[in-house]
């Protein structure tokens, strides 16, 4: 059983050593807008804007991973709470309660 205690230890140490190295692994604007799904021309417009932290090399921007990610997650909760917020106003203004003949009445 100790045997087993130091390879899972040994595991757990590696698996923290490849996601520090993750975290701040740097990527071109190209590799970002990939991860994000988006177009490198947007993705370097969110940069100009300061969406998204990025530094430079020469005349080139890089992006670390950890940002990217914060940035995305951040874009999903916004999202979330705009469909929630979307969801509670048709709910206030009756649209889940019409049928949809009623809808198309109107």
């Amino acid at each position: 059983m100790p045997k087993l205690a130091v390879v899972l230890n040994a595991c757990l140490l590696f698996s923290m050593y490849l996601l520090d190295i993750l975290h701040n692994r740097e990527l071109t604007t190209q590799q970002a807008a990939d991860i994000l799904n988006v177009s490198r021309r947007f993705l370097v417009k969110l940069l100009d804007e300061g969406a998204i932290p990025y530094i430079k090399v020469g005349s080139h921007r890089r992006i670390r991973f950890k940002d990217l990610i914060i940035y995305q997650e951040q874009r999903k909760v916004m999202r979330r709470q705009g469909l929630k917020e979307l969801t509670q106003f048709l709910q206030e203004e009756g649209f889940y309660e019409a049928g949809i003949h009623d809808i198309a009445q109107n």
